[in-house]
């Protein structure tokens, strides 16, 4: 069973992440990693490039996070905050 403390961890690690790629706006949800990580899925950030900013929006504030590398057939992609 979850606790209080352990669940509030995981609320605050997530986010909500939108961008804007050749298809038009995608939003979705993003999980940090660490202080300095975020992933999220490859579809999310599809048609951004490396090294493009992406904003997420946790709890308690926005952070810009930067494309470190996607993988299309295991639909996730790796953030660097």
């Amino acid at each position: 069973m979850l606790t209080s403390d352990a669940l509030e961890a995981v609320c605050q690690a997530c986010a909500f992440v939108e961008t804007i790629g050749p298809s038009g706006r995608v939003q979705g949800t993003a999980y940090r990693l660490s202080s300095r990580f975020a992933v999220t899925s490859e579809h999310v950030v599809r048609g951004i490039r490396q090294g493009d900013p992406v904003r997420l929006r946790f709890p308690k504030g926005e952070r810009q996070a930067i494309l470190l590398k996607s993988d299309a057939e295991a639909d996730c992609a790796l953030l660097k905050l």
